[in-house]
C-alpha cells in the first residue's frame, strides 16, 4: 500500500490517505507518485499538486520494518527510508528540502528545528534533564516536575517539600537543579 499525505496552506498535513499499490502504477507497470497523484485528484477532486507520497516506515530519517509480532525494527537496506518522516496530521511538508517535519510546538518558540530528524530541539546546551537527573532529585528527595520555561530559554522544575511548592532551574553546564 502507497501513502500519499495531503497538503494544505503553509504546507500543513491534512490527512494521510493509503492507496492500493496497482493503482500507482505507471505503463510500464512501475510504482510512480504522479500516477498515485492523478488517481486521488480523480477520487477527491484535489488538485495532484495538493498529493505528496510519503513512507509509513520512515522516522527521523530512518526506515523501520515491522515484524510479524508487531515490533520494529531498523531495515537493513535504508535506501527505503523517503522523506525524512511519515507524513502526519499537522506536520509540515518542507517542499524546498522535499521532507516531513514536525511542527513547532507551542510555548516552544526558542527551540530550533534539526533538518536530520525534522524534529524541534532545545537550544544549544540546553538538553533535557535524564529521568535519573529528575527523579528524586527535589530537596525532599521527591521527583522534580521538569518543564520547558521558553521566556528563559531553560528547564525548569517544581518540587513539593510539606505541602510548600519549589521552583528550581536546570543548570545544563553543572547538571545540577538550581532553586530559584
Amino acid at each position: 500500500m502507497a501513502h500519499f499525505a495531503k497538503i494544505g496552506m503553509n504546507g500543513k498535513v491534512l490527512n494521510v490517505h493509503v492507496v492500493k499499490d496497482s493503482d500507482c502504477l505507471n505503463a510500464d507497470g512501475i510504482e510512480d507518485e504522479a500516477v498515485g497523484q492523478e488517481f486521488l485528484e480523480r477520487l477527491h477532486g484535489w488538485p495532484r499538486e495538493m498529493w505528496v507520497k510519503t513512507s509509513i516506515g520512515t522516522k527521523m530519517g530512518k526506515h523501520y520494518t515491522y515484524n510479524e509480532d508487531g515490533t520494529k525494527s531498523l531495515s537493513a537496506d535504508q535506501t527505503k527510508a523517503f522523506r525524512l518522516n511519515y507524513a502526519g496530521i499537522g506536520m509540515i511538508w518542507d517542499d524546498v528540502r522535499q521532507i516531513f517535519v514536525e511542527s513547532q510546538p507551542l510555548g516552544y518558540s526558542t527551540w530550533v528545528l534539526n533538518y536530520d530528524t525534522g524534529r524541534y530541539e532545545p537550544p544549544a546546551g540546553k538538553t533535557r534533564p535524564t529521568v535519573a537527573q529528575v527523579r528524586g532529585a527535589g530537596p525532599g528527595g521527591e521527583d522534580i516536575n521538569c518543564v520547558w520555561d521558553d521566556t528563559n530559554a531553560r528547564w525548569a522544575g517544581t518540587g513539593q517539600v510539606d505541602r510548600e511548592t519549589l521552583t528550581h532551574y536546570w543548570d545544563n553546564d553543572t547538571e545540577t537543579w538550581v532553586a530559584l
